[in-house]
């Protein structure tokens, strides 16, 4: 059952798609005839245009019909003229784009999802399973819920992925949940019920990367497609990690996944695991947004005018400007006019780099030759209005041309303004001018957007917070983990700006776990209860004291040295020590080992606090239990209270 909901799946529009897909698609979407079976190929290799179109075919699906699954499916149901309207809603990734963010491996993600797909598609027809074409359509949007936290939340998806423990997905998901109160096998299960796919296909991608967590409640068909899918991603990894580097390494590990995972022979997993190579080594290749180079650079010489970015000043008001001429000599007196002005100017030499370089950066104007090779500035114009993004710049041709029939064509074409050869620089700028005050008021739009956004983030979280859990640890009336994560945060913002000393408490109550076994969980809960009002009473006014879960608390210490809670946590340690509990069952104490950890300069956080906290705890049980450590300050050991 999905626990929590993502509202703000609203905020996302087009999810982004690779410049190289985007690049393909602007050029088919531009033929007079639309190329159906052209489309269909490219679409089916980005997650996002995939998702986009299930989602577009959703509501036309005729009452009654079967689940729209695959890429095929969603653009027959479309047709032609809804087809090509959901394709111009195109949203690319551009590097300082709102919808960009940092950390995120996007070229890693298109790559995983389509080879993880054609692996999925693979083993189920290898397998003898049908439904291996929805199948392909699982195994490429299993992990869009990434791609959706990232596009909807991009600061503080970057903040979690420069987290260490990010790089696995299990630790991702707490990460996630801690921040955003749900992780992104939650969103994708999220945007599958929203697209109208099968419930085992939801089940499946909440299952897939927890490996050992099912029960035996859940559908058997989706046990499977999760275990389709665990595979699927691990021959993934192989094809696009390299991970036989050593001789039969990644080989080896494929065959044992298959063979455990879908209870293959050792003869029969080797010939699915070399299909499934196979058919990556032919299919797996994401479309680059240019010939050769994976990732498209600019260059900032002198010495190569024909491609380069100039900014004229850290912070300047200017618009970044693509400048598109065959010439190189009109090219290089275009960019010393422009950026002398102020403006940030990026170079291209003819139309078909400039729609290149345009689909990577999202410049807001482009100033364009109109006779150029290969493509001129008009067909530039028409390539770019296509899509959502290059509606959205502004478009200046430069011509020698001046009849009206050929002007007017233009316009007609999507241009906003022209200025004909010699063209007067005072003339240019002031044209410019224009562009600039429709940015100006576009940014303003933006701005009031951007705060409605935020209100949809935040009241997503608030509601998924009010869903999990309250504040309150209903067993012992102690804050909960939630409230203490919060209260925590809210000290380190005020220890930081007040540079106040910060410190926390772990508490573990010993050998629990032996008197839930002998006294049951009755007597444990009192054990629980008695040892938590044990810690409110002798903590000291302004410590909040907070059941993390099971027998682990946490006590908070604003203003507090590490060296003082160490002291605090002593008195807490011989307080319930010296407590007796009473019942007819259970007539004794307990104890309890303690961490503490106090707040350094080089912890990003609360999580380095606490996992200070926690790991001071476990050098206290390890030495006998009974007693309290404290975080060594100074290099991440832990020193005797």
């Amino acid at each position: 059952m999905i626990k929590n909901t993502f509202e703000e799946q609203i905020l996302m529009g087009r999810l982004p798609s690779s410049p190289g897909v985007g690049r393909l698609l602007v050029q088919l979407v531009r033929r007079k005839g639309l190329e159906l079976d052209e489309i269909t190929k490219v679409v089916r290799i980005d997650p996002a245009l995939t998702g986009g179109l299930l989602q577009a075919a959703r509501p036309l699906a005729p009452s009654g019909s079967a689940p729209i699954e695959t890429v095929e499916a969603a653009i027959q149901v479309l047709g032609p003229g809804a087809l090509l309207r959901a394709l111009r809603d195109l949203t690319l990734v551009a590097a300082g784009g709102s919808k960009w963010c940092a950390g995120f491996d996007y070229s890693r993600y298109w790559a995983i999802s389509l080879a993880r797909a054609i692996a999925a598609e693979t083993i189920m027809r290898a397998t003898g399973r049908s439904g291996a074409e929805a199948g392909y359509t699982l195994g490429l949007l299993a992990d869009i819920g990434r791609l959706a936290l990232a596009s909807v939340y991009p600061s503080e998806y970057a903040t979690l992925l420069v987290e260490p423990r990010a790089r696995e997905s299990a630790e991702l998901s707490r990460l996630e949940r801690g921040r955003l109160q749900i992780d992104h096998a939650e969103v994708t299960a999220c945007l599958f019920e929203r697209w109208g796919m099968r419930r085992v296909f939801t089940r499946a991608v909440l299952l897939y990367e927890k490996d050992g967590e099912s029960t035996e409640t859940e559908e058997a068909q989706s046990l499977e497609l999760s275990e389709i899918l665990r595979c699927a991603q691990l021959q993934a990894e192989i094809h696009i990690d390299a991970l036989d580097r050593e001789p039969n390494g990644g080989t080896s590990l494929a065959v044992s996944s298959l063979r455990v995972g879908l209870g293959l022979s050792d003869e029969a997993a080797r010939m699915v695991a070399a299909e499934v190579q196979r058919q990556l080594a032919e299919r797996a290749k994401v479309p680059e947004a240019a010939p050769g180079k994976a990732e498209p650079k600019l260059e900032t010489t002198e010495s190569t005018p024909t491609r380069h970015i100039e900014s004229a000043a850290r912070h300047w008001d200017g618009l970044r400007i693509l400048v598109v001429d065959d010439d190189p000599m009109s090219l290089e007196i275009l960019r010393r006019t422009l950026a002398q002005a102020g403006h940030q100017v990026q170079c291209a030499s003819d139309g078909v780099e400039a729609l290149q370089i345009a689909l990577e950066s999202n410049p807001q104007a482009i100033v364009a030759d109109w006779m150029m090779p290969r493509m001129d500035g008009v067909e530039l114009c028409k390539a770019l209005r296509c899509i959502q993004m290059g509606r959205e710049m502004y478009f200046l041709l430069v011509t020698g041309r001046d009849q009206e029939d050929q002007i007017v064509a233009a316009y007609d074409a999507g241009v906003d303004e022209y200025v004909t050869k010699p063209f007067n620089s005072r003339i240019l700028l002031a044209r410019l001018k224009a562009g600039q005050r429709v940015m100006e008021l576009r940014n303003e739009v933006d701005a009031e957007r951007l705060v409605t956004a935020q209100h949809v983030r935040d009241l997503g979280i608030a509601n998924r917070k009010l869903n999990v859990a309250a504040l309150t640890d209903p067993l012992t009336g102690l804050a909960n983990r939630r409230c203490a994560r919060n209260k925590l945060s809210e000290e380190w913002q005020n220890s930081m700006r007040s540079s106040s000393p910060l410190s926390v408490m772990m508490v573990d109550i010993d050998r629990f776990k032996r008197v839930n076994d002998e006294y049951g969980h009755e007597i444990g809960d009192l054990v629980l209860n008695e040892v938590a009002q044990i810690l409110k009473t002798h903590t000291r006014q302004g410590e909040e004291v907070a059941r993390l879960g099971g027998e682990e608390f946490l006590v908070i210490c604003p203003n507090t040295s590490a060296e003082q809670a160490a002291i605090g946590a002593e008195r807490l340690r011989a307080a319930v020590e010296s407590h007796v509990i009473r019942t007819p069952k259970f007539h004794t104490s307990t104890t309890v080992s303690l961490g503490v950890a106090g707040r350094t300069s080089d912890m990003s956080g609360i999580d380095a606090l606490l996992k200070a906290a926690d790991a001071a705890v476990y050098v206290a049980k390890s030495a006998g239990r009974n007693q309290v450590k404290r975080a060594d300050t100074a290099g991440g050991g832990v020193l005797s209270a």
